[in-house]
């Protein structure tokens, strides 16, 4: 006696057949066809799992002959409406071609101010230094010296000496 047969006698012993067929459906990595499958089994709990097994794989063999993508061609030309691209190409050339003479309007102005600079630079915009010599100062009106350099004493103003008077 086999031990199938032992395990049909034990009270409470699964079904082999249908636990078998429930391992292949739960083992089953494609989920269209494990929900097919568990479908068959509603219908027919009684199919045999060899006939199962048959069915699933004719059922994987007609899914891998259809294909899963549709197989685009390559495209080799685009039809499109050139009016509209030429009319936008113009645009861009004559927007192109006014910031060009800006540009050089800039570029020209530039050059002016930076050649004018130049010039103001090369002349010495401070007065020349007069030589000491030449000073005259006005607190004692002697040459030689300014008057924050003087040393004789400061000349009194008249509102001056009235002030210290009193």
């Amino acid at each position: 006696m086999s031990l199938a047969d032992q395990l049909k006698k034990v009270p409470g012993a699964p079904d082999a057949e249908q636990a078998i067929k429930e391992q292949f459906r739960d083992g089953l990595l494609d989920g269209v066809l494990r929900r097919e499958i568990k479908k068959a089994l509603i219908q027919d709990p009684d199919v045999s799992f060899i006939k199962l097994r048959d069915w699933a794989l004719d059922m994987a063999e007609e899914d891998r002959d259809l294909p899963r993508r549709r197989v685009r061609k390559p495209v080799s030309a685009v039809e499109a409406d050139t009016t509209q691209i030429t009319k936008a190409l113009v645009d861009l050339t004559t927007a192109v071609k006014s910031q060009a003479e800006v540009m050089e309007a800039l570029q020209i102005q530039q050059s002016g101010i930076l050649s004018r600079l130049d010039k103001l630079e090369a002349q010495n915009t401070r007065p020349a230094r007069i030589p000491k010599k030449d000073l005259r100062c006005h607190r004692c009106q002697k040459i030689g010296h300014l008057a924050r350099e003087c040393r004789s004493p400061a000349p009194l103003s008249p509102a001056v000496t009235q002030h210290q008077e009193n």
